[in-house]
């Protein structure tokens, strides 16, 4: 039976579990993460239907395989984000499970009874109706009476006695955490608590130490259970790099790569080859919650021997990693080209809106109160608004999931603005209407591909580029699903000529290709 708690387990982001202090004198970095091969479309389905299979047996819904395929045959997918494939009562089900509330007056009369209060949880029922599971701690009978008449689903209201009511857990966790200097004094390292539906007060801790449980009860009684997820606070580990920049004189490389939470630089690996180098950074890292910021590093390899043109790999993952600027020999990268000027930004963006944009006209209203006239203004409002129209393409989305292909402004002064809903097949203009703030200045087209088409393709090529960003030639900076063109925009560094051609055949007629630039080093040492 599924139980989600109100007041539930405090849950954090574990690291692995470390066995060891002290850094290493071996290599740290041996090739850990080397990437394993594509699955196989089959593996891809079938993954997925396990998935499907696991979820389903959570809210006790028949699971079986060959059942799921029929579902999904039909076509009927979970009300709110449809991520598992259902049946219409089901369907129902589910959708009251997720509206089960106490209600305020209920809620008030907990809150006057902490004493007796150990929480609620969801409870699964199917083929019945889902219910919550009050959890008090004593009169079990007299409450649930008392709430049941205060309660928004009376009918969907059962209570079980525990040992323990919220209020006590939350006081004895206090208590362990004005403790917690002693306690890590003592070898106990108290990474978190929470109260969950089992009514007890669970405590997550890093400790070498096997005595935890009598150490505890003795001195905070009976009510607590313990995960125990690492025996040492910090462990080392190898972290992923993402590209290299070499020094002039080609005697070191600088590695970039990407670090977070209270990971700290320990070392960086070395290990020279006549046809290659390896790096690996090893960071000191928290095996405790962390937090999810990002920050960009960087940490200096020294050679023994000039690089040349051997490549570096990742020693994390025997990949090569991506060369920043120039090497000593090789012709340097052609300057940034400069920022446009505030003038240029100007001229641009009234452009765009087919304004007048010649440079005296755009310096006379960027010398005066605003970039446009008043006129100007009042209709860049106009289109500001359909750009907001969020809510028509979420319902457009959610209407037509495979015909639906996005939306697209479009705004030339002095034209009335319109938003335009394009569709793969029959678009329908009395929907897009209905869906849209804007009903009068809403337009509809049909067009080539919808956004599902082409949101499977990029996952396709994405897909691909995990494997390797290359293709005989062609190295593709990026893939990204185009509104506007109705395609799928692939970004490529190369020096070849049929781009278009190539991935078309690759990937079919929904693609297209821009080259933006001729040599990889360069197009990522502007910063692009």
């Amino acid at each position: 039976m599924l139980r989600v708690a109100v007041a539930g387990l405090v849950t954090l982001a574990l690291a692995a579990p470390a066995a060891a202090q002290e850094l290493p004198a071996a290599n740290v970095c041996v090739g850990q993460n080397v990437p394993k091969p594509p699955p196989t479309p089959a593996e891809k389905e079938q993954a997925a239907l396990q998935e499907y299979a696991r979820q389903r047996a959570e809210f006790g819904f028949r699971h079986d395989i060959p059942y799921i395929q029929e579902l999904i045959k039909k076509g009927v997918w979970e009300y709110d984000v449809g991520y598992i494939p259902v049946t219409p009562a089901e369907n129902r089900y589910l959708k009251l499970r997720d509206e089960l509330e106490l209600g305020t007056p209920a809620e008030k009369y907990l809150d006057k009874h902490k004493d007796v209060d150990g929480g609620v949880s969801v409870e699964d029922k199917w083929p019945h109706e889902p219910y919550l599971l009050l959890h008090l701690k004593r009169d079990v009978a007299r409450h649930l009476a008392a709430i049941r008449r205060l309660a928004k689903y009376p009918h969907n209201l059962r209570a079980e006695r525990v040992k323990y009511s919220d209020h006590e857990l939350e006081q004895i966790a206090k208590q362990l955490w004005k403790d917690a200097k002693r306690l890590d004094a003592a070898g106990f390292h108290l990474e978190s608590t929470g109260h969950a539906a089992d009514g007890y007060l669970h405590v997550e801790l890093i400790t070498k130490r096997t005595d935890y449980k009598a150490y505890f009860t003795k001195r905070y009684g009976k009510a607590l259970k313990f995960e125990v997820y690492a025996i040492d606070v910090y462990s080392y580990v190898c972290s992923a790099s993402k590209s290299y920049r070499v020094a002039e004189d080609g005697m070191s490389v600088t590695v970039a790569y990407d670090s977070g939470g209270q990971n700290q630089f320990a070392r960086i690996e070395v290990s020279e080859f006549p046809d290659h180098v390896e790096v690996g950074v090893v960071e000191k890292v928290y095996n405790g919650g962390n937090t999810d910021d990002l920050r960009f590093e960087t940490a200096v390899a020294k050679l023994s021997a000039p690089l040349g043109d051997r490549p570096v790999l990742d020693a994390y993952n025997k990949q090569p990693l991506r060369q920043i600027g120039a090497r000593p020999g090789q012709p340097p990268c052609p300057p940034k080209p400069p920022e446009p000027t505030a003038l240029q930004q100007a001229m641009a963006e009234r452009a765009g809106y087919g304004m007048r944009a010649d440079e005296g006209y755009v310096r006379y209203r960027l010398n005066s109160r605003s970039l446009y006239t008043k006129a100007e203004a009042r209709w860049r409002a106009r289109v500001e608004k359909l750009k907001q129209d969020y809510e028509a393409d979420e319902q457009l989305s959610r209407r037509f999931p495979q015909t639906y292909a996005g939306s697209v402004i479009v705004a030339r002064y002095p034209k009335t603005p319109t938003i335009e809903f394009r569709f793969k097949d029959h678009a329908s203009l009395a929907a897009a209407r209905r869906a849209s703030k804007y009903p009068k200045q809403v337009r509809v087209r049909n067009v080539g591909f919808s956004r599902a088409e082409l949101g499977k393709l990029q996952q396709r090529v994405e897909d691909d580029l995990q494997q390797t960003n290359e293709f005989d030639g062609f190295h593709v900076a990026g893939a990204r699903v185009d509104d506007e063109s109705g395609t799928l925009q692939i970004e490529l560094v190369t020096t070849r000529t049929d781009g278009q051609a190539y991935f078309a055949a690759r990937y079919g007629p929904s693609t297209r290709v821009e080259v933006v630039g001729d040599r990889l080093e360069c197009y990522l040492d502007r910063g692009r």
